[in-house]
Order: structure tokens, then sequence, then C-alpha cells
């Protein structure tokens, strides 16, 4: 979702400048990342410094193989890899 008032709609490296002051504050606080929240209702999430956010909710049972042919996206995971997305 794009600011209503910011230049979201194109990519240039002054669109990460605005984050530097709030991402050093966090971090003196002792957070890795500074979160922010959409500016009309100040609520919902809109991403992490300079990351998109994406929530997902697990849940371990047997999957049939005609799940992962009928899925929007899939992806995976492990302890050597962080996350990758499956394309075929």
């Amino acid at each position: 979702m794009q600011h209503l008032t910011g230049a979201g709609g194109v990519k240039r490296i002054t669109n990460y400048a605005p984050v530097l002051k709030s991402l050093n504050r966090a971090r003196n606080r002792g957070f890795s990342y500074a979160l922010y929240l959409d500016s009309m209702n100040k609520r919902y999430i809109e991403e992490f410094s300079s990351c998109n956010v994406f929530i997902l909710k697990v849940k371990e049972c047997p999957i049939p193989f005609e799940e992962l042919l009928d899925a929007d996206e899939v992806f995976c995971t492990g302890s050597m890899i962080v996350i990758f997305g499956l394309e075929q």
C-alpha cells in the first residue's frame, strides 16, 4: 500500500532516507527494526524499516499433494535456508 502523500510508487534511494532516524531510535531502545503502521488508521502494519512484512499462520498437519497444486503460493523454510518460494 502506498502512502497517500508519499513517493511509494517510485523506487529511489531517497525513499529509504526517512527511516534512518526512526531505525536509529528503535536500535537505541534494543530493537532490530522499526515497525511502521498505516498513516490513516495508525493500526495496520505497513512494513519494517525498509522491508515488507508477511504474516503466515502455520498449522502442522498432513498435506495432500493435490493441495500444493491448488495453492496460490508455496514457501519452504528450514534451518539452513531462511525462506524461499517455489515456482513450479
